[in-house]
């Protein structure tokens, strides 16, 4: 399966960054097994798949650093409903990144850094006068 993950024009400045030693204007050929691996046509999992095999193929062609976003974990209630269906969207990707770093020989000389924006209090929120399901910021607290 022929994926494009990224375009010929940032093929070439990551390959112009790179002092034009690494390869450029990939175009990902994956197996099925890596589409599965990744999540990838799945409606849960595809858009981080998507971004996970990106950022592998990106190390792989010696970007230095590449910063995968997913947003929506501003949960202030409904926390039993939205967090759930948030580990889903993440879990199989970001294994599946692991997974295909270390195959690929790429964890040896590169860190992955999985972190938010700060920590939440550890109490049920108050939202409008009611107990909502979900929890405040604490600034004081990164995670």
């Amino acid at each position: 399966m022929q994926l494009p993950c990224w375009s010929e024009a940032v093929g070439s400045s990551v390959s112009k960054a790179a002092g034009g030693e690494c390869r450029r204007g990939l175009v990902i050929q994956c197996t099925m097994g890596t589409v599965e691996l990744y999540g990838i046509d799945s409606e849960v999992t595809d858009g981080f798949g998507r971004q996970c095999l990106m950022a592998r193929q990106l190390v792989e062609a010696c970007v230095r650093f590449v910063e995968l976003n997913c947003s929506g974990w501003n949960q202030h209630e409904l926390l039993d409903k939205n967090l759930p269906r948030q580990c889903k969207q993440v879990d199989q990707p970001i294994a599946a990144l692991l997974v295909d770093l270390q195959r690929h020989g790429l964890l040896d000389e590169n860190l992955v850094f999985w972190g938010g924006e700060f920590g939440r209090e550890s109490e049920t929120q108050i939202l409008n006068g009611k107990v909502a399901l979900g929890r405040d910021h604490n600034a004081e607290g990164h995670t």
